[in-house]
């Protein structure tokens, strides 16, 4: 469980820490000055990178890279607030390079995020990261403009001088960035909590060797493609094999076809065979299932390397009693009228391989499997 909880945390990072020192420099600056919020930057900085580095080891790297371009920021701040102090513009000047460097991030967000990916190992799940990453700087695109332009209209409006209402807007601004980074706090702690109660899948090695964890619609969608584990439970009966059709759930990365009995992505701390028997009990109402695998062998789909068990039934006890909520037809198939739609495009392309194994194995022909 405790190797879970630090893949919930490295795949769903809060990406106010990232821009937190300066954050924090815009709001001390207002509040105690420019020196004082240079060493509260500093502080915030040197506590953040030994935190993110105990609890975050894998985005170490990552972390390191925004938080230096962010301290540059900072110290740019520092040193411009002190050339421009005494002007019309000092109380812009921290606002305007905070959006200057947010803006490059987000007009060179390719480049920036293929640098990143050198700075994370293939395990760690960045999609959400990289999301969030670019929805706070967005978020703070957005603000920050308006807080210029808000400060240029009374300036101009006034004659050059900011008139008091406008310390009012400051004032509010501040507390809206402090508000802001409250509700990200509270934000990912309660996506990770609803994270925990997803699907995770065990990541394999091309040996087969669970070397780490990730939340399957996160593994799907991510732009790398990671290797999991999938169970398949091959029924024959009198040289007839028992294929199902899953109900169409919409599913954007796989559309139900004709496929054979079991098939399952194995969960954490599942064993295949205990993976096999808990899927056949619930889509079918079968159990005391006797089995034995038949061969192993990885298929690269579109979405993700799957690292597939195959396993032949032998027997079992009870009726196949197909759960309407998930299968939507089962069917009994001859070698002849399953050959007769090899080319047709309605069986899947796992079963197509199995088959043809199937027919070389003489299994087909086998009277003792299946009852």
């Amino acid at each position: 469980m405790g190797k879970l909880k630090a893949q919930l945390r490295e795949s769903y990072f809060n990406p106010i820490l990232q821009i937190l020192p300066a954050l924090t420099f815009i709001v001390t600056n207002y509040i105690w000055g420019r020196e004082t919020g240079w060493w509260c930057a500093v502080i915030v900085t040197i506590a953040l990178t030994f935190y993110v580095n105990i609890a975050y080891k894998g985005l170490f790297k990552w972390y390191m890279f925004h938080m230096l371009i962010f301290f540059v920021v900072v110290s740019f701040m520092c040193v411009t607030a002190q050339l421009f102090n005494g002007t019309a513009i000092n109380k812009i000047i921290d606002k305007t390079i905070f959006l200057l460097s947010l803006t490059v991030l987000s007009v060179f967000r390719k480049k920036i995020v293929r640098l990143s990916d050198k700075l994370v190992s293939p395990l760690v799940p960045m999609s959400n990261n990289i999301t969030e990453f670019y929805n706070i700087v967005h978020v703070f695109i957005v603000l920050t403009s308006l807080y210029i332009i808000a400060y240029l209209l009374f300036f101009f409006i006034g004659s050059g001088q900011v008139s008091a209402d406008f310390e009012v807007i400051n004032f509010i601004s501040v507390v809206f960035i402090v508000l802001l980074i409250v509700f990200y706090v509270v934000k990912i702690e309660f996506v990770r909590r609803q994270l925990a109660k997803e699907r995770w899948l065990p990541i394999l090695n091309k040996k087969g060797k669970i070397i780490g964890t990730i939340q399957r619609l996160s593994s799907l969608s991510d732009r790398r493609k990671y290797t999991h584990p999938v169970v398949r439970g091959i029924l024959i009966k009198d040289g007839r094999l028992l294929l199902q059709k899953p109900v169409d759930t919409n599913d954007f990365f796989y559309k139900p076809s004709w496929d054979s009995f079991i098939n399952n992505h194995v969960g954490i701390g599942e064993r295949t065979e205990e993976c096999l028997k808990k899927t056949a009990s619930e889509l079918f109402g079968i159990k005391d299932i006797n089995l034995f695998l038949l061969t192993k062998y990885i298929e690269d789909t579109p979405y993700e390397h799957q690292y597939v068990f195959v396993f032949i039934i032998c027997s079992y006890s009870g009726e196949i009693t197909p759960n309407p909520l998930h299968i939507a037809q089962s069917k009994w198939w001859t070698q002849p009228q399953i050959e007769a739609n090899l080319q047709a495009g309605i069986f899947s392309k796992k079963f197509i391989r199995e088959y043809s194994l199937l027919k070389r194995s003489g299994l087909l022909d086998s009277t003792q499997i299946g009852h």
